[in-house]
C-alpha cells in the first residue's frame, strides 16, 4: 500500500508543471524621425529603422542582452520581470534617448523608440 501510495505522488508531481521564471515579453518598434523645421513639434510618426542596436540593462547598469531591430523596425525579447534601462546605441548621425521600461510576469509591453537625425542609417 506504501509503495501504491508513493508511486501516485510520485506520478502527480511529474505531471504537475515545472517552475518557470516569471517573465515578461517586451515588443519595441525603432523608428527614425527626420526632425520637424522650426521650433514647433511636430506629428512626424517616423520610417522604421533596420538595423538599430539598444542595449537592454538593469537598473544597476548590468547588460542583460543587446537587441537589434529587423527590416520592420521592431524586435522582440523574453525578459524577467522588472524595471529595465533601454540604450539605443547610436546609428550614424543618429541617436535615441533612453528610456525605463517595466516587464511585468506573462505580459507584453510595448515602446517605440524614436531615434532623431537627419540622416538615414
Amino acid at each position: 500500500m506504501l509503495a501504491g501510495v508513493l508511486a501516485a505522488a510520485a506520478l502527480a508531481a511529474a505531471a504537475a508543471p515545472a517552475a518557470t521564471p516569471a517573465v515578461g515579453v517586451l515588443r519595441a518598434t525603432v523608428v527614425l524621425k527626420s526632425g520637424c523645421p522650426g521650433p514647433r513639434a511636430c506629428a512626424d510618426p517616423g520610417k522604421p529603422l533596420a538595423g538599430a542596436r539598444i542595449s537592454i540593462n538593469r537598473l544597476s547598469g548590468i547588460r542583460v542582452a543587446l537587441a537589434r531591430s529587423g527590416p520592420d523596425g521592431r524586435f522582440s525579447i523574453r525578459l524577467r520581470a522588472g524595471r529595465y534601462r533601454l540604450q539605443p546605441l547610436r546609428a550614424g548621425s543618429a541617436s535615441a534617448r533612453p528610456l525605463t521600461v517595466t516587464v511585468l510576469a506573462g505580459k507584453a509591453v510595448a515602446v517605440t523608440i524614436a531615434y532623431e537625425g537627419p540622416q538615414k542609417v
